[in-house]
């Protein structure tokens, strides 16, 4: 059996080329019944498949349109439905998307578990990479547990503690995962991955210990006391109400929102429709009255919108 797209309605389907081949060589669509070659409909498939996944990876990392990126890597996953590249884009971009009492942590065994894949040598390394990510994200809901959940590290209340207590024990079922998956990977690409990057058994190890100790410590909760935590169990050991207050509004993403950036990109959307409408205005004013000034005089909101390119794009990359 064998996945293609149909190169005139992008209907995804199988073909037996066995039983389904015409005479002629090609095959009917399923939904339009229009023939055309497996070969052609292998071909669209793959440019569907690249654009797609260059699309989400685009949106992930420069915009941050995390949500946008699951849906395209979702539809990737339709057309190869076990490409470990898809796959792990699919669970970070929803990592990415999820607040702080919402994670999708627990979505990555699932998803993992839910395809067919075989850690041979091509996919190891983008496994890797992928626990590698997913370490960071770890240490992001951790930073912003304590800065947005708590103050002196005394939790706002109870719920905010629950968030948090929850989420290590997510990346603690997660860690667990990933340390038993290590030893199906292949093992040349590992020794490779590890020599290539220094830091990537610390960072496991530390994290490891670092979820360890922290299912084993005592906090403080406002309007609770002290609580001791035993593998994740919550015991109070003393009652005592801390003069905190909690906010109005917090923030739960687990990603913080980069507002610098937003308000850059839509000052970036103006400039630029300004300079177009400037250039177009001096167009037509050219064929109207046919003065070369015209056309000398478009040359300088093109040179700004170059000038301004760079420049928006140098903010951006700054405000990060």
């Amino acid at each position: 059996m064998k996945k293609v797209m149909c190169p005139k309605c992008e209907e995804v389907f199988y073909i037996d080329e066995n039983r389904d081949l015409l005479p002629s060589g090609c095959v009917y669509c399923k939904k339009c019944r229009e023939p055309f070659l497996p070969s052609d409909g292998e071909k669209k498939l793959e440019i569907e498949f690249k654009n797609a996944t260059n699309a989400a990876y685009k949106d992930m990392y420069s915009k941050q349109a995390y949500e946008q990126a699951s849906g395209e890597y979702e539809y990737a996953l339709i057309l190869k439905e076990n490409d470990l590249g898809a796959i792990v884009g699919s669970v970070i971009s929803k990592i990415y998307a999820s607040k702080l009492n919402d994670r999708a942590f627990l979505n990555i065994i699932d998803t993992l578990e839910a395809h067919d894949i075989v850690l041979n040598a091509e996919n190891t390394f983008v496994y890797l990479s992928f626990v590698r990510d997913t370490i960071y994200a770890f240490e992001q809901f951790l930073k912003m547990s304590f800065l947005n959940l708590a103050k002196d590290e005394i939790f706002y209340n109870h719920e905010y503690f629950e968030y948090y207590k929850d989420g290590i024990k997510e990346i603690n079922e997660v860690l667990k995962y990933f340390k038993d998956s290590l030893t199906l990977v292949d093992e040349e690409e590992y020794k490779n991955f590890v020599k290539e990057n220094a830091l990537f058994l610390k960072d496991f190890e530390t994290m490891e210990n670092g979820i360890h100790n922290r299912l084993n410590r005592n906090y403080k909760v406002n309007e609770i006391g002290v609580i001791h935590l035993k593998d994740g169990v919550e015991e109070v050991l003393t009652s005592e109400k801390y003069e905190i207050e909690t906010p109005s509004e917090v923030d739960l993403n687990l990603l913080p929102v980069n507002y610098k950036a937003i308000k850059i990109r839509k000052l970036m959307i103006a400039y630029f429709v300004f300079l177009s409408v400037l250039i177009a205005t001096f167009i037509v004013l050219y064929f109207v009255t046919k003065h070369q000034v015209f056309i000398y005089l478009s040359a300088i909101p093109i040179l700004l919108a170059l000038g301004g390119y760079f420049l928006f794009t140098y903010l951006i990359k700054k405000s990060y």
